[in-house]
């Protein structure tokens, strides 16, 4: 899809893919090196138009404070690996 998108889009937008039950992401896929594979492969399909696209990347900020906060539930089921079951902290990647 994202050689497609190369090829033929203006605009790009990164995601983690979303799991098999619809309600949440794997944010496995979610990190430096999976970005930069995604990013590899919209430039060869690009080729000279490269420079010329619009790439977004997905983000989740957060903001830590001295008072107790619990993290929504739903939030947190998206931080979850869909492979371990471990909570994975979101990480930003930027090209």
């Amino acid at each position: 899809m994202l050689s497609i998108a190369g090829r033929f889009a203006d605009i790009i937008t990164l995601n983690p893919p979303v799991a098999p039950d619809g309600n949440s992401i794997d944010m496995a896929e979610a990190t430096a090196e999976a970005t930069a594979q995604q990013i590899a492969w919209i430039r060869e399909a690009a080729g000279d138009r490269f420079a010329r696209l619009e790439i977004g990347n997905f983000v989740i900020g957060g903001v830590k404070t001295d008072r107790e906060q619990q993290l929504d539930p739903r939030i947190a089921a998206a931080f979850r690996s869909r492979t371990t079951g471990e909570q994975q902290s979101p990480k930003a990647f930027i090209p």
